[in-house]
């Protein structure tokens, strides 16, 4: 037999390479083992020292620690930071089980997103491709509702397009109607039921409310067609629209008249005409205020996005306002004779005179 001490806290006897008796000891903890088996052990824990024989405590007795308390503490700490190390692999199977889960709701995210746009695609694909270019070398007017088009005649031969309460102008027969807040067209949409013209209902996304989408069964019930809008208010964007509408959802900045422009432009006519559209707070045409206040730059914004966008894409087609208020000078400006007669203001002479047809 001989005997070795490995260091100075570990000493143990050894016969023929097997372990006949081994002790370790710590600053808080001393195991013994016979032939491997622990049957001794002693812990310092709490100012107490607790002897162990075969597992069945023997000894409780209070010590004088040759250690101060702020010793003791980083004893305590060491010992804590030995078990968090201990901890690691589990924290990180916890962590990277977390990132996976945030990583799967991500993918599904970007899955859903990528079914919406399919969605949207085909839908808008279903709804306006068989529109294209269908008003080449035609006139378009499209008719919003605020005071000015009370002095609008209707152009012969032009395709009229109108939005929202434009059905109730009784001098004006529209082609076309597009309506997309259900919040603002709930009180008369069942009085277009049976228009003859043809209905566009468009779909907002319901994240900004579902009172405004427009139900499906009221589309159905109407024989209407629908579309989707991409809600942009409050957000400019360097490039310019999306021509093809027949895939991609119109851009809107805060009037139905925007997407109906987009339609308007998709048909390649070789004027547009726009009556009725006031951008401005001063009420509607029968004399009445709206519920809430429109986001006169906001729209005034969109209206250049698609100024820009006719200018690269359909640069055949002029843009024309009739009896301009919060348009003025974004397109060819023209007015009617009755609108100057009330506007003694206006310098005859200075101004474009629409010529009736």
């Amino acid at each position: 037999m001989n005997k070795t001490k490995s260091d100075a806290r570990v000493k143990s006897i050894k016969f023929l390479g097997i372990s006949i008796y081994q002790s370790k000891k710590s600053f808080n903890k001393h195991y013994r083992r016979l032939l491997g088996i622990p049957y001794w052990s002693a812990k310092i824990k709490n100012g107490k020292k607790k002897k162990y024989f075969l597992g069945v405590c023997y000894s409780r007795k209070k010590i004088k620690t040759m250690f101060s308390p702020w010793e003791q503490s980083v004893f305590s700490s060491m010992e804590n930071i030995q078990q968090s190390l201990m901890l690691l692999p589990h924290i990180k199977a916890q962590n990277d089980y977390i990132a996976g889960q945030n990583e799967c709701i991500a993918s599904k995210s970007s899955i859903n997103e990528v079914y919406q746009a399919i969605e949207q695609a085909k839908l808008q694909s279903n709804t306006f491709s068989k529109y294209k270019n269908i008003y080449k070398n035609k006139d378009i007017v499209l008719v919003a509702t605020g005071p000015t088009i009370n002095f609008y005649k209707p152009l012969k031969d032009a395709v009229h397009i109108g939005v929202n309460r434009a059905f109730c102008l009784e001098k004006i027969s529209l082609d076309y109607l597009f309506m997309q807040d259900y919040a603002a067209v709930s009180g008369y949409i069942e009085n277009v039921s049976h228009l003859p013209c043809k209905k566009f209902y468009g779909i907002i996304p319901p994240s900004w409310s579902p009172k405004i989408v427009i139900p499906e069964s009221i589309a159905i019930k109407h024989q209407a067609e629908r579309y989707y809008i991409e809600v942009m208010i409050g957000r400019e964007i360097a490039e310019p629209l999306p021509y093809d509408i027949s895939v991609w959802p119109f851009k809107d900045w805060g009037s139905v008249i925007l997407p109906t422009a987009q339609f308007a432009l998709y048909t390649n006519p070789r004027r547009i005409y726009l009556a009725g559209c006031d951008t401005s707070n001063a009420g509607y045409f029968d004399k009445t205020q709206p519920i809430y206040p429109l986001g006169v730059d906001s729209i005034i914004y969109g209206w250049k996005k698609i100024k820009e966008m006719a200018a690269i894409y359909y640069p055949e087609t002029e843009i024309i306002s009739v009896n301009p208020v919060g348009l003025k000078g974004i397109f060819k400006d023209v007015y009617t004779e009755e609108y100057l007669d009330e506007h003694p203001e206006i310098d005859r002479t200075q101004v474009e005179i629409l010529e009736e047809k």
